[in-house]
């Protein structure tokens, strides 16, 4: 098995790799998988292009080469970024091919110059429409079109030319100081390379035309003075849109300026029709000011356009009559661009901060259209106007190809003229008058609801006032009821105290005598057990009344919780889950640790004979502060930083009345067992320490004591840590808390 692996790495290495690509058009022919594939590629061509500043569209930092061999042309990365060439170079080039963003491309590895003559002539001349479509792309080509226009921009001469209608962009390298020839509206053949431009998403929007030089431009018909011929009346000027809506050569116009756009565009009118004209003519006219313009006419939506204009003062002073727009059907065609008049009703009035124009809504027998009036300021006229005006407007008239829309470009605030105002009494104001009655009615009766609304909420705040007052009264009382239960209990468990010390002592004496009959030490034996029995609800009975002694240390209640763990898995048994919730940085408390651990096993004992088959008992300790109203029901603690215990169980819960009784010795729900002292030791240790407990519990859903003991210092809480994943086994199950009895 090893001869055989180390025989196929052996043939693998010593296979023969695949020969070179020899020619463009090998390479162009690659499916996008091959190319991706860099097969090797070897072959001879003449540079056509080089733009050593990279093109912003392309979106990268090495040099734009365009190579041709003959027969096809590929667009050439080089690997060094440093590379000089310059078109009409024949050089030698080894590289891999790659798929390029639209056609397959080679990636240059090493070029080398073989020498240099003049570029090529072109293999074929496509028209513009087949050029747009992308299938010529880094093709060394020879178009032909009319200059539509020109402009010199960052050491290129961009031009845009037009051939039946489609119009291609043309990007000519310039060196520096190089004379622009006045190419717009002369007919040209020229020579370049086909490109496809990418957006920064590396989608396609557009083919472009690179020159090397201006030499390959060849002009076949120059240019003339735009404003030597004759002008043209604007009506006959669809006869001269032959290839798809747009002219060839230039058309030259005249007369008068009827519109201002503010960015150069206008509108133009003579006694025969009208036309926009478009582009960025070098000068602003004036409204009324007799102009002539040369550019190239087109039809857009029904409406005349001169593009790339060229203008100036000129031509025959002319009085324009506005055209009077019909009531029925005011939205024709006919009226585009002209100068028109209007009587219509004011519906609204809009101002756009966007755009800086007045936007007036009009309606006109049922007809509804737009009235625009350019300008940063509000007019006086305007700022008078109300809904339902009769105005007459004056504008140039923007519609729709469909027929149907209509807009009216005014001029200046003296185009609106008012020919009625509204009158004050209509329906509108009825109505509004109405309406600020009934709003009166409404704020007279709301004052009504608010007056009895607030009556009542005082009263519900009078009554809550005194039902807490009692509430108070009744915790004062049982507190008062447990401290006198808790001195005559201590008083008791004194006195009682002592007397079991004698009995015990003396028990023990006599069962020290060795010739003691059998009964009687059995019977002094059960003497001193009975006697210890008791001797431990004394010491309830003290710990209650709060007359033993307390050995306070500061601690961390943390670390009790934790050393009692295995003790309390141990008293919840098998069938109950015990869970700790631990704060990560508990402050410090100073108590009694014994009598501590005392109180957790207390309550946690009550919690398991609250859960009797099974449930879940959860110890929780955390920083809190108590403020002044949270410890209504905590007697002995003052306002401040705590620490808090809570043991929560899942058992039976307890209903009020037995809440109420729960600390009292004595007291206790389970018949057959228990003395009634759990829970009042409990209390009792917790006053003695200076802490306070509260109990919330509900019948079938369980209960919690919380403990609170004041804390030695004071710090911000932190977040609490959830330790019953990775704990101890004694720390993840068994065991629950406060139960229905004690």
């Amino acid at each position: 098995m090893l001869v055989l692996s180390l025989n196929f790495g052996v043939a693998a290495a010593l296979a023969p790799s695949p020969a070179p690509l020899r020619s463009a058009g090998q390479v162009r022919a690659l499916s996008a998988t091959q190319a991706n594939a860099q097969l090797p590629v070897s072959l001879r061509a003449t540079v056509v292009y080089f733009e050593a500043s990279p093109h912003p569209d392309r979106g990268t930092a090495k040099p734009q080469i365009y190579i041709w061999d003959g027969s096809n042309g590929l667009y050439v990365v080089p690997k060094d970024g440093a590379l000089r060439l310059r078109p009409g170079m024949r050089v030698a080039i080894k590289g891999v091919s790659g798929a390029g963003d639209f056609t397959p491309i080679l990636y240059a590895e090493h070029v080398s110059v073989l020498g240099r003559g003049p570029l090529p002539e072109a293999a074929r001349s496509a028209p513009l429409s087949q050029v747009q479509t992308g299938d010529l792309d880094a093709q060394w080509i020879r178009v032909n079109g009319l200059v539509r226009s020109e402009q010199v921009r960052d050491g290129f001469l961009l031009l845009r030319i037009e051939q039946d209608g489609a119009v291609l962009p043309v990007r000519v390298l310039l060196q520096r100081d190089a004379a622009v020839p006045a190419l717009v509206d002369s007919e040209v053949s020229m020579t370049g390379v086909c490109a496809t431009l990418f957006d920064r998403d590396r989608r396609q929007h557009g083919e472009e035309l690179y020159l090397a030089s201006p030499s390959q431009i060849r002009v076949t018909v120059a240019p003339s003075d735009p404003f030597s011929g004759p002008a043209i009346p604007i009506a006959a000027l669809p006869r001269f849109l032959p290839h798809g809506g747009s002219s060839g050569h230039r058309v030259l116009v005249q007369g008068v300026v009827t519109s201002q756009a503010g960015d150069g565009r206008f509108t133009l009118q003579d006694r025969t029709g009208a036309v926009f004209v478009a582009g960025n003519p070098r000068r602003v006219f004036q409204i009324g000011a007799p102009v002539e313009v040369a550019g190239f006419a087109r039809l857009l939506d029904s409406s005349l356009v001169l593009r790339d204009p060229e203008a100036r003062p000129g031509g025959p002073q002319l009085a324009i009559t506005p055209l009077q727009l019909p009531r029925h059907e005011p939205a024709e065609a006919r009226f585009n661009n002209r100068l028109v008049r209007a009587t219509a009703r004011l519906v609204s009035v809009e101002s756009s901060h966007a755009d800086q124009q007045q936007y007036l809504h009009m309606e006109l027998d049922g007809y509804y259209f737009e009235a625009l009036l350019p300008g940063a300021r509000t007019p006086s006229v305007v700022k008078s106007l109300r809904p339902g005006s009769i105005l007459r407007l004056t504008g140039v008239y923007w519609g729709g190809a469909d027929g149907r829309s209509l807009r009216l470009l005014l001029r200046r605030g003296s185009d609106i003229v008012v020919v009625r105002r509204p009158s004050w009494w209509n329906l509108r104001h009825v109505f509004w008058l109405l309406g600020v009655l009934c709003a009166a009615g409404l704020l007279v009766l709301a004052w009504v609801w608010l007056l009895r609304e607030q009556l009542a909420r005082q009263e519900r705040l009078l009554r809550a006032q005194m039902r807490e007052h009692h509430e108070l009264e009744r915790r004062i009382q049982q507190t008062h009821r447990l401290e006198a239960v808790g001195r005559l209990a201590g008083g008791v468990a004194h006195d009682f105290n002592n007397l079991l010390t004698v009995i015990i002592g003396r028990a023990e004496v006599l069962a020290e005598e060795h010739n003691l009959p059998a009964p009687w030490a059995e019977g002094l034996r059960e003497i001193i057990a009975a006697g210890e029995r008791a001797a431990v609800l004394t010491k309830k009975l003290l710990a209650y009344g709060r007359c033993q002694m307390l050995q306070e240390v500061e601690l961390d209640l943390n670390q009790v919780v934790r050393e009692t763990g295995p003790l309390l898995r141990s008293l919840l048994g098998e069938d109950r889950q015990l869970v700790f919730a631990l704060s990560t940085d508990l402050l410090p408390v100073l108590a009694d640790p014994t009598q501590l651990e005392q109180v957790i096993m207390n309550l946690v004992v009550n919690a398991r004979d609250a859960m009797p088959d099974s449930g879940t008992l959860t110890i929780t300790t955390r920083n809190v502060w108590l403020a002044a109203a949270e410890i209504a029901d905590l007697p002995g603690l003052h306002p401040g930083q705590h620490v808090c215990v809570s043991v929560s169980d899942t058992g039976s819960g307890m209903p009020p009345e037995i809440q109420s009784r729960i600390f009292e010795p004595f007291f206790t729900t389970k018949e057959d067992k228990g003395t009634g002292l759990g829970l009042a030791t409990v209390y009792g240790i917790i006053s003695q320490s200076g802490g306070g407990i509260r109990v919330r519990s509900e019948v079938g859903k369980g209960s919690t004591f919380s403990i609170f003991f004041p804390a030695s210092a004071n710090y911000p809480a932190s977040s609490i840590a959830m330790l019953s994943d990775g704990a101890p086994d004694y720390l993840n199950s068994g065991g629950a808390d406060g139960g229905a009895g004690s």
